[in-house]
C-alpha cells in the first residue's frame, strides 16, 4: 500500500519529468538542489531512470563509447567536446 501511496504522491513529478523534452529534462534535474521527498523504492522511479538509461545509451552510441574491454579502450570523455 505505501508504494502505491508513494507513486501517486510522485506523479505530478514523474510525469513533468517524462513527458518534457531532453533539454527540460536536464534543465530540471539540475535544478534540485535538495531532495526534499523521502525516500522510495526505485519502482516508482522506473520511467524516469528509463528515460536517464537512453540518453546515455545514446551518447555511447553516438560517441562509440561501445568497448568489451574498458582496460585496453578506456572512455576519454574528453572526446565528446571534439565530435559534437
Amino acid at each position: 500500500m505505501q508504494k502505491e501511496q508513494n507513486a501517486e504522491t510522485f506523479k505530478p513529478l514523474l510525469d513533468d519529468l517524462t513527458q518534457c523534452d531532453q533539454a527540460e529534462f536536464v534543465e530540471k534535474l539540475i535544478s534540485i538542489q535538495e531532495w526534499d521527498r523521502s525516500r522510495d523504492d526505485l519502482f516508482v522511479w522506473m520511467p524516469v531512470l528509463n528515460r536517464m538509461d537512453e540518453m546515455m545509451s545514446k551518447i555511447v552510441d553516438n560517441y562509440s563509447y561501445k568497448s568489451s574491454d574498458f582496460q585496453k579502450n578506456p572512455v576519454k570523455l574528453i572526446d565528446m567536446q571534439h565530435r559534437k
